[in-house]
Order: C-alpha cells, then sequence, then structure tokens
C-alpha cells in the first residue's frame, strides 16, 4: 500500500514515491514514515535542507541513506540486485531504533529550519546531521 505521489524536487530530479526500495513498503521506519507523508515534512528535507534524492527510488531511502551514509552503498546495491532488503539485514530492535532517531532528526528540522538560527544560512542535509551528531544529540 504505498504512495503514488509524485515529489518535484528539481527539474532533474524526481521521486515516485515516499517509501519503497530498499527500506520496502511497507517500510522498516513506520513511524517515520507516519510523518514522512506529510507535504510540510517533505518539504523541509527537500526544499529548506536541499536533501539529495537522485538515484534513489523513494524518499524514505533517500532519508536513510543521506542521514546514516555508512548505509547508502547496500541501498544501491539493493537497486542492483546484489544486497537484501534492510528488514532482512536489520535486527527489529534496531530498526525501531532507527526509526526513533528519523523521526527525532526530521522534528528537530522542522524547528531548525529557519535561517535566523544559523549563522551561514540552511546547511544541506548532511551538514546538519554531522551537526546535530557533534553536538551530542
Amino acid at each position: 500500500m504505498g504512495l503514488s505521489l509524485q515529489l518535484s524536487i528539481a527539474p532533474r530530479q524526481q521521486l515516485q514515491r515516499v517509501v519503497g526500495g530498499a527500506t520496502e513498503d511497507p517500510t522498516i521506519f513506520p513511524r517515520t514514515h507516519k510523518v514522512l507523508r506529510r507535504v510540510s515534512t517533505q518539504k523541509v528535507l527537500l526544499e529548506t535542507y536541499k536533501m539529495e534524492c537522485e538515484g534513489y527510488r523513494s524518499l524514505m531511502d533517500a532519508l536513510f541513506s543521506e542521514t546514516f551514509p555508512q548505509w547508502k552503498p547496500l541501498c544501491f546495491a539493493f537497486y542492483q540486485d546484489r544486497a537484501l532488503p534492510l528488514r532482512l539485514i536489520l535486527k527489529p530492535e534496531h530498526a525501531r531504533s532507527i526509526d526513533t532517531l528519523l523521526l527525532t532528526y526530521l522534528q528537530m528540522a522542522k524547528g531548525l529550519g529557519k535561517e535566523e538560527v544559523w549563522d551561514d544560512g540552511i546547511p544541506s542535509w548532511p551538514t546538519f546531521i554531522d551537526t546535530l551528531l557533534a553536538q551530542g544529540r
């Protein structure tokens, strides 16, 4: 039961789905999916933080891989039928922990997505995550 929503990101980038791909549909990150379905959340990621989505099959795959870049190679290997989906790799408790982190980062991103909060303008999504991690969040 995936959403067939088309997200216009930039002239060259378009995602057909919010979920699917390596993170599957139904997704292994259900709480994050609930928030990610909201257009306001999508705008924060795609417009405010300029999330890089080119090459991903879903917004959830992009969010997961761009937040946890160590998983990016596995995501693209899955697209080439050279890796299993995440539900077969991650233990359920690990998937729940990641779901909680993704949800927390999305909520923080919405609150911090204002130009005046940042000295040098709103950062890219990877820089935003690096900043949070450097602050121990």
